[in-house]
């Protein structure tokens, strides 16, 4: 009975997918992202036009904790919704570059801060339905400011937020990034060290 289960729980391809791709168009292509118009038939049945953006580029954040038990969090201006939020730091990882070190060298750039430890938590897709774009959460701890610069084309403002000033956040429409949300979740239900659950 338990393998039966198991086999139902994977999530691992074995032979054949189950979609299949007839014809690919780039319709972008640049360092960022390309975005693709496929032609596919989906299991075997119905033809679709199926769009579908790739990201080269994975994106790092992280969940910076103090001894205080808080998190620092940035202020980000979003063009395309046109507003501020508070999020964490984050960013592309370069080509080549491991993600531990871009998760510590966007937290540098970011906030001034370096950290003792750096821990990965989650690797996800965010939009898996149409894209690839690949996250990686971490946790850090140990933070020391080596900086007081940061870049301020990216970062609006620096607070450090209690749990229960983050929770505060997180029902305002004052923090609206997913992946900011995920990690504060995370930390909220325990699950990321700290003692973010209330």
């Amino acid at each position: 009975m338990k393998k039966k289960e198991d086999e139902l729980l994977d999530t691992v391809l074995k032979g054949e997918p189950p979609w299949k791709r007839l014809e690919r168009k780039t319709l972008v292509k640049c360092p960022w992202l390309t975005h693709y118009a496929d032609r596919i038939v989906c299991s075997g049945k119905k033809e679709i036009e199926f769009h579908a953006l790739s990201y080269p580029m994975p994106v790092v954040g992280v969940l910076l904790i103090d001894a205080g038990n808080r998190v620092l969090l940035t202020k980000q201006y979003r063009y395309m919704v046109e507003s501020f939020d508070w999020e964490l730091p984050a960013g592309n990882a370069d080509p080549g570059e491991a993600l531990e070190e871009a998760a510590r060298r966007e937290t540098l750039e970011e906030t001034g801060y370096a950290m003792k430890s750096c821990r990965l938590v989650k690797t996800f897709y965010p939009q898996i339905g149409r894209s690839d774009h690949c996250f990686s959460l971490f946790v850090g701890e140990g933070p020391e400011k080596v900086s007081e610069k940061y870049d301020e084309g990216e970062t609006f403002g620096l607070k450090w937020f209690t749990a229960e000033e983050a929770r505060a956040l997180c029902k305002s429409d004052r923090c609206r990034d997913g992946f900011c949300l995920l990690a504060l979740n995370m930390w909220f239900a325990g699950e990321l060290g700290g003692t973010g659950a209330l």
